[in-house]
Formats: C-alpha cells, sequence, structure tokens
C-alpha cells in the first residue's frame, strides 16, 4: 500500500483498474485501490485522498448511489469523482464531476484529475472566504452562469475536412473562430478567453504539438482543453500526444458531428 495515495481507485477487479493504477503511480499520482463501497468509506475515513476514480463500465456497481455517499462522508470539502464508464452506461450528471469511456490513456486522466483537483480547491476557497465575509456582516455576490456559447479556437491549415469540422461546431451552438498558424493563435489566445481548443494535424503536425505543450507551460492557458483532429497519414501516438498536453484526440474517421 503506498504510503501517501492521493486517488482512490474503486473497482471490483483490475481489468481496468490495475493498468491504470501502474500506470497513475509512476505519474506521481499515487493509487490505492478498493474493491467495494465500504473499503472505499474506510480509505476516505482513515487517508488523504485527494480525487477518487469509479471503474462503472461494467455496470454491476451503483456507481451514483456510492458517488454520493463518498461526497457525503468527505464533507464539508469537495470530494472530486471521476467515473469510467461505457457509452450509455452511466448517466453524466448527478455525483460525478466527470465521466470518461475507456480505454483511457494514464496521462490524459492525470490531466482531468488535475483540473478537477485545482476546481475544488477553489471552491473550497471561496466557500472559506464568502463565511468569513458573513460571519462580519458581510455577503459576497454569487458567482454568475456564463450562459454565452461555447467560443472555440481552431488552429490549422483551412483544409475541407477540418473546415467543416468548423461548421459543425457552429452548428451546435458554439462561436468557432480560426487561425491558421502558431502565432496567429497564440495572439487569440493571449488577447481573448477560450472555452477549448481544436488543432488540425494537417502537414505540420509536430507545430500542433508544440501549441499544446507551449499551453500546458503558460499559467494562464495551462486549463485550457486542447483537442487534435487527425488527419489521415499523420496520426499521432496517444503516448505521444497526451505527454504533449492534449487532452483529446480525434482519429482521422471520427465524424465531424462527433470530433
Amino acid at each position: 500500500m503506498p504510503i501517501n495515495p492521493r486517488v482512490l481507485i474503486l473497482a471490483k477487479d483490475d481489468r481496468l483498474a490495475g493498468p491504470l493504477a501502474d500506470e497513475l503511480d509512476k505519474l506521481d499520482w499515487r493509487t490505492i485501490t478498493a474493491r467495494g463501497p465500504q473499503g472505499a468509506l474506510a480509505v476516505l475515513a482513515d487517508l488523504q485522498i485527494e480525487a477518487v476514480v469509479i471503474d462503472a463500465s461494467d455496470g454491476d456497481l451503483d456507481a451514483q448511489q456510492t458517488a454520493a455517499s463518498l461526497k457525503a462522508a468527505y464533507a464539508p470539502r469537495r470530494l472530486p469523482i471521476l467515473a469510467l464508464s461505457e457509452p450509455g452506461g452511466v448517466v453524466e450528471s448527478g455525483p460525478f464531476d466527470l465521466v470518461m469511456t475507456p480505454p483511457v490513456h494514464a496521462s490524459q486522466m492525470a490531466m482531468r484529475l488535475e483540473a478537477m483537483v485545482r476546481l475544488a480547491v477553489a471552491e473550497e476557497e471561496f466557500e472559506l472566504r464568502a463565511s468569513t465575509f458573513s460571519d462580519r456582516g458581510r455577503l459576497l455576490d454569487a458567482p454568475q452562469i456564463d450562459v454565452s456559447p461555447l467560443q472555440i479556437l481552431t488552429v490549422g491549415e483551412p483544409a475541407p475536412k477540418f473546415l467543416a469540422l468548423s461548421h459543425a461546431l457552429r452548428a451546435l451552438g458554439a462561436e468557432t473562430t480560426g487561425a491558421f498558424t502558431a502565432y496567429t493563435a497564440f495572439d487569440y489566445l493571449h488577447e481573448r478567453a477560450f472555452d477549448a481548443v481544436v488543432l488540425w494535424a494537417g502537414e505540420m503536425h509536430a507545430e500542433a504539438l508544440s501549441i499544446a505543450s507551449g499551453m500546458r507551460r503558460n499559467t494562464r492557458l495551462f486549463h485550457v482543453p486542447t483537442i487534435l483532429y487527425q488527419r489521415e497519414g499523420t496520426e499521432v501516438g496517444r503516448s505521444e500526444g497526451h505527454n504533449r498536453g492534449l487532452s483529446d484526440m480525434a482519429s482521422a474517421d471520427t465524424p465531424r458531428a462527433r470530433a
């Protein structure tokens, strides 16, 4: 057992959890595995866990009820919970902070865990400050919910398939801004706030990876999701892509409406 585990993995077997735990341990997200809800609750009571991963891919575990119980046991602190589920297996709502579909690369999950933990700490800090102000007769306004359309930056050469993806995103209600070079992309990123960046692995796919790496090193941009839409003949390995900072990768045969 690790001395100071950071992540609790709840899984009835090691089909997905075993390899994932090994790889997360190598990335310094030290893990401990529980086989059932009671074991998971015992781990939360005894160890300083930062996040939970629940393997709900086989449908045998009542993942939603278990997640709700874990969050209640962790209160008043916030416990980020990520579920692994096959498409349609787990409703993407309720107590889960994020649902991912296997197979999941360890570096990809590590980025998600880091973002979830940072968000949980920020929310706890806001609640603590709000409580402190309230004790002194002052009230902080609740954060306003942004209902504006998603702002997406698309970066890459104007290839027909990539332009079709931009049109599909706009049809789904997002607002897209196109940049044909890395220089233009970073100009946009420093001037405006974007919810996500979609990169096209065209003739200069190495440039797309450089953009993702540069964003991860930037204190203002490290949290922005970056998705690589690959062109046939320029496939990038999953390990290389996620290790360079990509949040997700869409293969060349992914329909543009799903990318």
